[in-house]
């Protein structure tokens, strides 16, 4: 589990190797999901918020929806383009 999120991090900021940092942070925030889920934690973790009451609309509701919605269709756009680039360059 901590392994995955360590090499996802490590993904995320577009590095091959999974770094101590990107290790730090996959345990950080699997302490915090077990506090979150079982009350205790062996490292004294304190579970944080990530989402304030004040912006929880802005996070989990409509707008988040539109946001993604937006970003899904940049995310689709972009990905047509350096297909359509690749295939391009394939075919000369």
């Amino acid at each position: 589990m901590i392994l995955s999120l360590a090499t996802g991090f490590a993904k995320l900021c577009l590095s091959s190797q999974v770094q101590e940092s990107d290790a730090v942070m996959a345990a950080y925030l699997y302490e915090e999901s077990l506090v979150s889920r079982l009350g205790l934690s062996v490292l004294s973790i304190q579970p944080q918020p990530h989402v304030s009451e004040s912006f929880i609309q802005e996070f989990l509701g409509k707008q988040n929806d539109l946001s993604m919605q937006k970003f899904q269709v940049q995310l689709l756009k972009f990905c047509s383009r350096v297909f359509d680039s690749r295939s391009s360059r394939r075919e000369e």
